[in-house]
Parts: C-alpha cells; sequence; structure tokens
C-alpha cells in the first residue's frame, strides 16, 4: 500500500478509535450543564434521557444519557424533595456524568450525580427576568394598586370543573356560617401543562368582554409540585393579569412558593379555600362596619335628642313667662290706647258734633273689632304659643302700631295742628261751600283758637 494512499479503516476500527479517544481525553467525571428534552423511565427502572442546549430556541447540541437503576432510585427523590419540582422534561438540570462511547451504541453520558441547586437557581433567575421586563414595562403593580369595591359579590372564576381546589372553593362559599350569598360563574382554563398560559390569557378574554357585570377575578386550582405550577411564570400570562382592570384573586394551590401570577395580581393567597374565606371574611367585615356605623348614629341621635330636649324646655319655660309679660303689656297698652282714644274723641265733640258723632261711632265700631279680633287673636296666639312666640309678639307689636297711628290721624287736634281748620255755622259743621247760608254766625275754629266772622 502506497503511503500517498488515504489510510482505510473498517466502521468497527474507527469507532474503537474514537471510543479510546474520548476515553483518553474523557476519563473523569464532567458537571454538564443541559435541558431535559425527554425523560423516558424503562420498566426495569432505567431512565434515558435526552439532553439538549438551545440558543434563542434553536437547538445547538443533544446528546443521550442514562441514569442507571440503583442511581436512578436515589437521584429522583433527592432532585425533587430539594427542589420541589417533578425529574421531568422543559427543566435545565446539572449533571455529573461519565462519557462513554459505545461502538454499536455510539455516544451517551452515564449519570452519576445531580445539582438541585442549579435547578432551583435557573428557575428563580428566569423569575427574576420575568419581574425585571414586568418592571421595566411599568405594569408591575398595576392591578395592584386597583381599589376593591366595598363588598365583592360578584365574581368571575378561572378554574377547572374537575379541579379540587375548585369544589373546596365552593363548598366554603356556600356553607358560609353567615349565610352571605356570592354570586360566581366559572370560566374554564386548563390549569396545569404546557398549555395553562394561554388557557388563562383566553379565560380572561372572555371575562373581558363581560367586565361590567363582575366585581373581581380568581384565579384557583388545586395543590400540586412545582413543576405542575410552572405554567404560572411566564410573561405573557403575568402581563395580561397585570393589565387586567378588574382586581385579580390567586390561590393556585401553594404553601411556600410565590409564582409570577401571584406577584403581579392584587391579592395572593394560598389556596382556593383561604380564598373563599377572604371573601367572606371582607363581606362580615363590611357588616361590622354597618353595625357600627348604625349604633354610632343611634348614639349620635340620642344624645342629641336629649340635649335638644332640655334646651326646648327652657326654651318652653322661657317662652310661657315671656308670652304672659307680654300678653299682659298688650292689654294695659291697649286699655290706656282705648282710654285716650275715648277721651281725645270727646275732647273733640266741643269742636265738630257731626264729626265727633261720625267719628265717635267709628271708634266705638273699631273699638269693638279690634277688641273682638284681639280676643281671637290672643286666643289663636296662646294656640300656637309654643310654636312660634317670636312672631306673636312681633305681630301684636305691629298692629299696635298700627292703631295708635290710626288714632292719631283720627284725632282733631292733630288735624287742626297740621294746618287745617273747621268753618262752623250755626254750630254745624261746614263741609261744602254750598251749605253756607246767607246768615250771620259764620265761625272758624283753628288750633289755637276760633275767628267769628261779622256778618254781611
Amino acid at each position: 500500500m502506497n503511503k500517498a494512499d488515504p489510510q482505510i479503516l473498517s466502521l468497527q476500527e474507527l469507532q474503537l478509535g474514537i471510543k479510546d479517544a474520548i476515553q483518553l481525553n474523557f476519563s473523569d467525571y464532567l458537571w454538564v450543564h443541559a435541558e431535559l428534552s425527554e425523560v423516558n423511565i424503562a420498566r426495569n427502572g432505567h431512565c434515558y434521557l435526552e439532553l439538549i442546549e438551545k440558543d434563542k430556541d434553536k437547538v445547538v447540541a443533544k446528546v443521550r444519557a442514562t441514569i442507571w437503576n440503583f442511581t436512578f432510585r436515589m437521584l429522583k427523590p433527592y432532585f425533587e424533595s430539594s427542589t420541589g419540582y417533578a425529574f421531568s422534561s422543559g427543566i435545565k438540570v446539572s449533571l455529573k456524568v461519565a462519557v462513554e462511547f459505545h461502538e454499536i451504541y455510539g455516544l451517551s453520558l452515564n449519570v452519576k450525580d445531580i445539582d438541585p441547586n442549579y435547578t432551583v437557581g435557573d428557575i428563580e433567575l428566569g423569575k427574576r427576568r420575568i419581574l425585571n421586563r414586568l418592571e421595566e414595562d411599568g405594569i408591575l403593580d398595576m392591578n395592584a394598586e386597583l381599589n376593591f369595591p366595598l363588598v365583592i359579590q360578584n365574581i368571575a372564576v378561572i378554574s377547572s370543573p374537575t379541579a379540587a381546589g375548585y369544589g373546596d372553593f365552593e363548598n366554603q362559599l356556600q356553607q358560609n356560617p353567615h349565610a352571605y350569598k356570592i354570586n360566581y360563574r366559572l370560566f374554564e382554563a386548563q390549569m396545569q401543562g404546557a398549555e395553562t398560559g394561554q388557557s388563562i390569557i383566553s379565560a380572561l378574554d372572555k371575562i373581558y368582554r363581560k367586565e361590567d357585570e363582575f366585581d373581581a377575578v380568581i384565579i384557583i386550582r388545586g395543590g400540586g409540585s412545582k413543576s405542575d405550577l410552572a405554567g404560572f411564570d411566564h410573561y405573557e400570562l403575568a402581563a395580561n393579569i397585570a393589565q387586567f382592570p378588574l382586581p385579580i384573586i390567586t390561590g393556585i394551590g401553594h404553601e411556600r412558593d410565590e409564582s409570577i401570577a401571584d406577584i403581579v395580581a392584587h391579592t395572593p393567597l394560598k389556596t382556593p379555600t383561604a380564598v373563599a374565606e377572604f371573601l367572606i371574611n371582607q363581606m362580615l367585615n363590611f357588616e361590622n362596619k354597618i353595625d357600627i356605623l348604625a349604633s354610632q348614629i343611634v348614639n349620635t341621635a340620642q344624645l342629641f335628642l336629649e340635649v335638644q330636649s332640655n334646651d326646648l324646655e327652657i326654651a318652653v319655660h322661657s317662652l310661657q313667662q315671656n308670652s304672659k309679660y307680654h300678653l299682659q303689656k298688650n292689654k294695659d297698652n291697649l286699655l290706656f290706647s282705648t282710654k285716650l282714644l275715648l277721651k281725645e274723641t270727646l275732647n273733640y265733640s266741643l269742636f265738630a258734633d257731626e264729626k265727633l258723632k261720625y267719628l265717635t261711632e267709628k271708634v266705638k265700631y273699631e273699638s269693638k273689632r279690634i277688641i273682638r279680633r284681639k280676643g281671637e287673636v290672643i286666643a289663636n296666639k296662646q294656640l300656637q304659643l309654643k310654636n312660634s312666640p317670636q312672631r306673636i309678639i312681633q305681630r301684636q307689636e305691629r298692629f299696635l302700631n298700627q292703631m295708635e297711628k290710626l288714632n292719631q290721624a283720627f284725632n282733631p287736634t292733630h288735624i287742626l295742628e297740621r294746618g287745617f281748620a273747621m268753618i262752623e255755622q250755626n254750630n254745624r259743621i261746614i263741609t261744602s261751600i254750598k251749605a253756607i247760608q246767607n246768615e250771620p254766625n259764620l265761625k272758624i275754629i283753628m288750633k289755637d283758637g276760633a275767628i267769628n266772622l261779622p256778618s254781611q
């Protein structure tokens, strides 16, 4: 064979050469970071894996791996108890492996150990990236800033109808000891698996179209492992919850850890039962506030009535005393005015007999009418005494002032003092020029005396 000819190997020789090279260069154990693409557990207990690495969702590397029965029985419970996640596809792991190459089966990795801290750290790092993005977009706290109504009575519930948590929620509401009535409507959604996020988003879209019918939205499911809840840690679902126009309450069934959906929701609670208790307690607190306000109103009203009652008693007593005084004073004034009126009327009769008779009759008539009316007024005012004493007194004073002005207006002395004069002939008052006779004894009476006119 010529040295210039290429070396020719059988397939077995090639594979054995590769095997020797791998054993020479990868004789020690290595730690490898990868994503579990497939996880298959055989009946004999062996676990067969497919490991991949992605760059922007594109697979850039792939290899088979094996965890033998004895090792897998120890690693699986250790990993799941440490992380809270099931050992399943879709999670990133850090594996201690031995690189093996078989001339028939090719390259594979034999898993010897696993570091659960890497998986937890990678998941938490992913959650932190989502939270940072939500914060950068300015929507992280949008739903938390919404105000609850005073009482939540109409609720949209997103859950699986067969979920145990949904049944617990219904029982808790329907059997509450206070007999509160809370209306709720179920919007079905897938609450586990890769389609969880889109299924819940679809339910939120349906609720949004009926937004005015509800006070709040509740997302609930039963308990499960961390991997069962991984669907609640996606940006798209978190963004929809954060920007939803109604307050959202979560109760997705985990006691220790908090999902992204919990963080962006208005009120995160641990379980569906806790959500039901929250709603019942909110109504109970509202009822207690109403009872307290009602008691305060009653107490304030009673105190106000007591104060007003005391003030009223004082006012009534004062009114009675003042009314007696004013009534007696008005009677005295009326008697004095009447006597004065009669006296002035009699004095006037010396000057004008006819006029005096006329005025006297009118005064008597007015006096009787006034006295009768005054009596009626006094009777009516006595009945109204407790309600409007001040008005009675003011009206009485105005009436007396009017009477006094009337007396002054009809007083002959006051008429003469204003510059008027009376003409008398044969002891008769002359009121028309036609009544003057061609006789003597024509007299002009003025305020300071009388003049007898000489006969013609």
